[in-house]
């Protein structure tokens, strides 16, 4: 899991900066400037969501990781 979770944080960190935007009809941008158009809106809609929101969800994913191995630990034997 980790690769994924480095790849696509480099990814997002080399990519356009967020937040991204959709203007409801399947076109992406930044500030002032388009990134791509979709052929359907619900497409933009999702890709922008998916990116503005992948740092937090890297962020839980990570968590989540980190507690399952804690909860792997034997107090006892130290391992």
């Amino acid at each position: 899991m980790s690769d994924v979770v480095s790849e696509l944080r480099t990814l997002l960190a080399e990519g356009t900066s967020r937040p991204w935007f959709d203007d409801g009809f399947g076109k992406i941008g930044h500030v002032d400037h388009g990134i791509g158009e979709m052929d359907y809106g619900d497409d933009g809609r999702l890709i922008v969501a998916a990116v503005n929101h992948l740092g937090a969800l890297l962020d839980v994913a990570e968590a989540g990781h980190a507690l399952s191995e804690w909860e792997d630990y034997t107090p006892s034997t130290g391992t």
